[in-house]
């Protein structure tokens, strides 16, 4: 309903591809009512990088933006990542401020419900108006790509099952094409966090110490750096602002 909301007050021509990774609900059924909404349904859950990309392949657009379904977006989210993307010089890939990743956080974030949210996301818009920095590691709850970068780039690795440090290897693999990771801190999603795992059964424990390894196994003691600099939020959980309804 947030990005309903959002998308009727921007002024860019935006395409939205929904892909569905094997939900056992009336997601499919539902989605296919939308106008204007193009639905990639997989017959099984080919994971979080593998989705991505059957999406990435079938956008025509000239930037993707990768946004998960269990987000919250303000109105003016997706001008506000694209006029960043216009003015900063070697865009690789753009993230928002967000409550789950300290590396993307802003401090002081609260609110509570959808009104003090987008309010919130108003307020920012004002005080940080253009701001942006470097940043490490974006994550792939959103991730706005400009497509001369996935040209260049390729797309996600598929080497790390359902979920967890694609988006860290997509990051390091972007930046050493030259290219820089942006984090945008007029922009605020909320990211309710691994509702996915949580609704499929999978154990998020699991799939996070298998996509480690991975990671671990590809990029070597530049991977173990980054970990301890970018992810001690993996073994001790911060606490998160909370949306109520």
């Amino acid at each position: 309903r947030s990005l309903a909301h959002a998308q009727a007050q921007t002024r860019l021509a935006v395409e939205y591809i929904l892909v569905d990774n094997a939900s056992t609900d009336e997601t499919v059924e539902g989605a296919s009512k939308v106008s204007g909404l193009r639905v990639i349904a997989n017959q099984e859950n080919l994971g979080f990088a593998a989705g991505n990309n059957a999406g990435m392949r079938a956008a025509r657009g000239r930037s993707v933006v990768l946004l998960n379904n269990d987000t919250l977006v303000p109105p003016g989210w997706l001008d506000r990542l694209h006029a960043h993307a216009r003015s900063i010089g070697r865009v690789g890939i753009i993230g928002p401020s967000t409550n789950t990743e300290p590396g993307q956080a802003l401090f002081g974030a609260r609110y509570n419900g959808l009104d003090e949210f987008f309010a919130y996301n108003r307020e920012i818009g004002r005080t940080h108006r253009g701001q942006w920095e470097l940043c490490e590691k974006i994550s792939g709850l959103c991730m706005y790509v400009p497509r001369k970068v996935i040209d260049e780039v390729g797309l996600l690795s598929e080497d790390y099952g359902l979920g967890y440090f694609e988006d860290d290897d997509y990051c390091f693999r972007v930046r050493d094409a030259g290219y820089r990771t942006i984090w945008a801190k007029d922009i605020y999603v909320h990211h309710f966090g691994s509702v996915s795992f949580e609704n499929s059964g999978v154990s998020r424990e699991q799939h996070l110490s298998y996509g480690m390894s991975q990671f671990i196994f590809k990029w070597g003691k530049r991977a173990l750096k980054h970990i301890a600099k970018s992810h001690r939020h993996t073994l001790i959980k911060p606490a998160e602002p909370q949306l109520h309804s």
